[in-house]
């Protein structure tokens, strides 16, 4: 039996004797339930008191202590669900399989239906959602357009885009971007970006062309960042794939 000296009475006394405290290391108060007892009556009028002056801030500790506590509670309870959802489908996986394969037989048909429909409207979302992001953020437009180039170079000569951008570039979309525009700053000096991503006027243009490479090793060596350049549309079409074009 643990016994437990009370600290206003200094008698040992049978743990059971204190009333719970969580915050105390043994769970109980210092005090026991007989010197809490004698204490609450002999200052009745002052514990009134004290709670007739703290009423707010009792009311406010109160309130944010049963929001913490249904939080936690809340948060238990969706663990509890899941672990009993875990262990409900650990023990009926093989029905489960069993019934959705008997559900997919009869209804084909509407399955096809319900994924051709979601599949085209979750499309034109994603194209809607490229589309805003393309007008109102210039780095994200030209991310899109330099992909679409190594795409097209590569399938130009017969080959299938199967590496990463950066990997093809040597370089992040922010560091090819600044070079492109700082080259292009030099070149002309009535150079604006509006123009490039916008009104179309400014071509991304392979240094050496591509139409030199003899292997998909050469024509990702050419779409190395350092082989790129921005030039008006009308030069980009005159230069084509020319090799000796200043």
């Amino acid at each position: 039996m643990k016994i437990k000296v009370c600290s206003k009475c200094k008698i040992e006394k049978d743990i059971e004797s204190y009333c719970n405290d969580k915050f105390k290391k043994d769970g109980k108060r210092t005090k026991c339930k007989e010197c809490d007892k004698k204490y609450r009556e002999n200052n009745k009028n002052k514990i009134k008191e004290y709670y007739n002056n703290h009423k707010k801030e009792r009311l406010n500790y109160n309130k944010k202590y049963w929001q913490k506590t249904k939080i936690i509670q809340s948060i238990q309870d969706k663990e509890k669900d899941k672990q009993r959802i875990k262990e409900w489908y650990e023990e009926n996986k093989e029905k489960i399989k069993e019934k959705t394969k008997i559900y997919r037989d009869k209804n084909k048909e509407r399955i096809k239906d319900y994924n051709k429909e979601y599949n085209k409207k979750h499309r034109t979302q994603q194209t809607e959602n490229v589309n805003k992001k393309r007008k109102n953020d210039s780095l994200y437009k030209f991310k899109c357009n330099i992909r679409d180039l190594l795409r097209k170079s590569l399938k130009r000569q017969g080959y299938k885009k199967s590496t990463r951008s950066f990997d093809i570039l040597c370089e992040s979309f922010d560091n090819v971007w600044s070079f492109l525009l700082n080259n292009a700053k030099l070149r002309y000096t009535y150079f604006k970006e509006e123009d490039f991503l916008e009104n179309n006027k400014y071509h991304i243009d392979h240094i050496i062309p591509l139409v030199t490479a003899k292997t998909e090793e050469d024509v990702i060596r050419l779409c190395h960042y350092t082989n790129l350049q921005l030039l008006t549309k009308e030069e980009n079409l005159a230069k084509h794939d020319k090799t000796d074009w200043k």
